[in-house]
């Protein structure tokens, strides 16, 4: 489904937007729709500021329209234009398909546990060489499918991609590709990883819940696959947080 982003498409936002009394602090993110024209050629696009944020910080995030529910044995692909625009050292963002409730679940100090059920773009970052911009899937176990993806650092220019996952290839177990700029970059999946599945309820960004720092990123032209019916629509909220003056700007 192509939509239009210029106007704002009511996505569910959950603590992506928010209000703070400095400028900048770890953990403040702040995306979703915008009347900024960085990865388009007219105003209105998605995207912004995503930060890590510790497992156990209650801060987690993420924006994405409702899509009902989609699984390994559908068809299942995205397009649109992207705009890196900035990105600090371990740093980290997603963007594609992804399940709210694994997203919002209550996490203790420790690594990333919401790594499943998910398949899209994942921002790595890569301290040699930059960033690559690596096409993922987890199942509902956590076990991953990928390619390393493109070396894609903030070069400040307009890219078109296209990710698409068909069920029926590699004999009928599943393999997913995404195009950067006319470049392909395939993975297969395994028996293992088709077996375990995975269960996707929205689509867009979801931020990265294992500490680190923040990339600034955009999208637009963007068309996805979602379940039939008609899609619903967000209000966004706003969340005001105080900055966290007695631990310089970290509290987590």
């Amino acid at each position: 489904e192509k939509i239009e982003l210029n106007q704002d498409p009511k996505w569910e936002g959950k603590n992506n937007r928010v209000q703070y009394t400095e400028k900048s602090f770890q953990s403040m993110s702040d995306y979703g729709y915008c009347q900024t024209n960085w990865a388009g050629e007219s105003p209105g696009e998605v995207g912004g500021l995503f930060w890590r944020t510790e497992p156990q910080d209650p801060n987690f995030s993420y924006y994405g329209a409702d899509v009902g529910e989609l699984t390994l044995d559908d068809p299942i692909s995205f397009s649109g234009s992207i705009y890196f625009l900035n990105g600090m050292s371990d740093a980290a963002a997603y963007f594609g398909y992804f399940n709210s409730k694994d997203q919002t679940q209550s996490l203790s100090k420790g690594g990333d546990k919401t790594m499943e059920n998910r398949m899209g773009l994942q921002f790595a970052d890569a301290s040699s060489i930059g960033y690559r911009l690596r096409p993922t899937l987890n199942t509902s176990q956590g076990d991953r499918a990928e390619n390393a993806g493109p070396i894609f650092t903030p070069n400040k220019e307009q890219h078109r991609f296209t990710f698409e996952y068909d069920p029926k290839a590699n004999n009928g177990v599943g393999a997913a590709v995404m195009t950067l700029d006319g470049e392909s970059y395939p993975f297969d999946l395994t028996p293992h990883q088709r077996e375990e599945g995975a269960v996707f309820d929205r689509f867009g960004f979801a931020n990265v819940r294992g500490g680190g720092n923040s990339v600034e990123v955009y999208f637009d032209d963007v068309g996805y696959t979602a379940r039939g019916g008609k899609l619903k629509k967000f209000e966004q909220e706003v969340i005001p947080a105080p900055y966290p003056k007695e631990s310089g700007g970290r509290k987590y």
